[in-house]
């Protein structure tokens, strides 16, 4: 995904963001954290 919207390439710093598709291949992972957050938590942060 692009971003073209200069106020989000100011804070993000990065004009591509990679989005995670779907695999048939089990050797594909993703390198990362995954955290579980509950609805809640979800909307007490979520100010956008």
């Amino acid at each position: 995904m692009q971003f073209e919207d200069k106020t989000v390439l100011e804070k993000i710093e990065q004009e591509f963001h990679p989005i995670a598709v779907p695999s048939k291949d089990p050797n594909d992972k993703i390198k990362g954290i995954l955290f579980e957050i509950s609805t809640d938590e979800l909307k007490k942060v979520d100010l956008c």
